[in-house]
């Protein structure tokens, strides 16, 4: 039986956000992920995930930073060191 390449990748990367959560959504994913089957579609459906992984985020930052600075606390995002190449979801050749 063919097995789909591009499946893989899309469980990898929801298996790194979801962690303990990925079991209740694993027939989900694989069904989603099954009907990726072309490079182009790929691409796409990890722009989305990426897109609203880093919303998500986002979102919650700024509702910290508004409940923080209420008490006179002011909240950066800074990046400590960049992700090393071995510790990335999406790897480039």
């Amino acid at each position: 039986m063919f097995q789909n390449i591009y499946a893989d990748g899309i469980k990898k990367l929801l298996f790194e956000v979801l962690k303990q959560k990925y079991s209740e959504h694993e027939l989900t994913i694989d069904r989603m992920a099954n009907n990726i089957n072309n490079p182009k579609d790929y691409e796409l459906i990890g722009k989305l995930l990426v897109a609203i992984y880093e919303t998500a985020y986002m979102k919650a930052v700024e509702e910290h930073r508004e409940v923080l600075s209420k008490y006179g606390m002011n909240v950066e995002i800074i990046a400590k060191k960049p992700i090393e190449e071995k510790d990335k979801i999406f790897k480039k050749n």
